[in-house]
């Protein structure tokens, strides 16, 4: 016998399902008095039968042994539960899920056994009957020697016992008659095996059709059920991607005007550490101015109090004299204040452009797309100019002023 037969003959999967087979048989007839328990109990039958049939009636050649092996454990566990089940009494109720769960892990193994029963094709099955006529017709003519030669030696005898002819004729017919019967009930039962072999062809090639239709459904429900979830995924994973971009679009957007706005926060605290160096320079040119005027006022008064005592002797002269030899303290005290006045004035527009600075950003990104395009192109100029920090005499616009000009005016809502 072929390995490939011995193979499947000893394994263990088959011994499994066999015996599992054999306790379920006796399950079935008890009486049970839950439905659940007796609806799986036939289906176990039902699934222990048809995986027995995909490993006994197709060619063994067909069985891979990796099959064999997936199948071991599996149908060991089902053989353990159903062994477990017949401890239960009738009015017990098992774990059905975990049953069906058993029986599903048998079929999803089952799933690459053959389904085509290539042994038991009809050219096997008329060779097999043409086989066993041809033995019956052997007997048949072995019997018909035999007889023959029981008449040769009856007709022999004949002179001899003449007294028992007729008894010998007699016994003659009746055995004739016998083997006759016995012909005629041999190739009955040669019919009778033909049909049910002919019966059992046809069973088993309308089970492998049913098989076969059965499991190309299956397939067709499996590919088209992929293929519908498949389409699912990628309509969900275009929609979350999309999604995706457009949060990192709208991050990347807040994170630009997040940027611009510390942009402007930092050239806002440049220009507040150059404020803080024009105040500084305006009080020191101050501090510098009061000086010298303060230098003049009190040497002037020096002068005037010593010319007072000599003003009667041409005192007058000399006290004008040295009051305009003290003019270049009132020059240098002069200049002094008007830088101090400058840095004054330089230091209110660094302060002004600052505070707009701090403003400009929050403000524009908080306008429509469409002003805030309008606005930047317009203020563009203005940074790349020194329009910001240009200060004109009598415009106290400032930045806020050309923002508004820049803005277009939009029609109210109604009107």
């Amino acid at each position: 016998m072929s390995q490939f037969n011995d193979r499947v003959r000893d394994s263990a999967a088959l011994s499994h399902l066999r015996e599992t087979g054999e306790l379920l048989n006796e399950l079935v007839e008890r009486d049970w008095q839950y439905q659940t328990t007796k609806d799986l109990i036939n289906r176990m039958v039902v699934v222990v039968k048809h995986v027995l049939g995909r490993m006994t009636i197709v060619d063994r050649n067909l069985v891979t042994e990796s099959s064999l092996n997936q199948l071991n454990q599996p149908s060991y566990e089902l053989l353990h539960y159903v062994d477990n089940l017949s401890g239960y009494a009738d009015d017990q109720e098992p774990d059905t899920h975990y049953g069906s769960s058993l029986t599903d892990q048998v079929l999803d193994v089952a799933y690459n056994l053959p389904v085509f029963p290539i042994r038991t094709t009809p050219g096997v099955i008329q060779r097999v009957a043409d086989q066993f006529e041809a033995e019956m017709q052997s007997k048949t003519t072995r019997l018909r020697e035999q007889f023959d030669e029981t008449t040769s030696s009856a007709s022999a005898l004949s002179e001899r016992i003449g007294q028992l002819e007729n008894l010998h004729e007699e016994l003659a017919d009746q055995f004739e008659q016998r083997v006759q019967q016995s012909v005629t009930r041999v190739e009955d039962l040669a019919k009778d095996h033909r049909a049910r072999i002919q019966a059992g062809t046809e069973q088993m090639e309308n089970e492998a059709n049913t098989i076969q239709q059965t499991f190309s459904n299956s397939q067709r429900t499996r590919d088209e059920s992929f293929q519908k979830s498949e389409l699912l995924r990628e309509v969900e994973f275009k929609d979350q991607l999309k999604a995706n971009s457009d949060e990192i679009d709208g991050l990347t957007d807040q994170a630009r005007r997040m940027l611009e706005e510390v942009a402007g926060a930092s050239t806002a605290e440049h220009y507040s550490k150059l404020r803080e160096e024009q105040n500084k320079a305006a009080n020191r040119w101050r501090l510098i101015g009061v000086g010298f005027l303060g230098a003049w006022f009190i040497s002037s008064v020096v002068v005037t109090f010593f010319s007072g005592l000599d003003f009667e002797n041409g005192g007058a002269i000399s006290l004008i004299w040295r009051v305009s030899v003290l003019s270049p303290f009132v020059i240098a005290g002069a200049y002094a204040l008007r830088q101090s006045g400058h840095h004054r004035q330089r230091e209110e527009d660094i302060s002004r452009v600052a505070n707009e600075l701090v403003l400009l950003w929050p403000f524009i990104n908080r306008l429509p797309d469409e002003d805030r395009q309008t606005i930047l192109r317009d203020i563009t100029p203005l940074y790349f100019k020194g329009g910001l920090s240009a200060h004109d005499p009598g415009d106290d616009v400032g930045l806020a002023g050309r923002l508004r000009d820049a803005i277009p005016s939009r029609p109210r809502q109604g009107e």
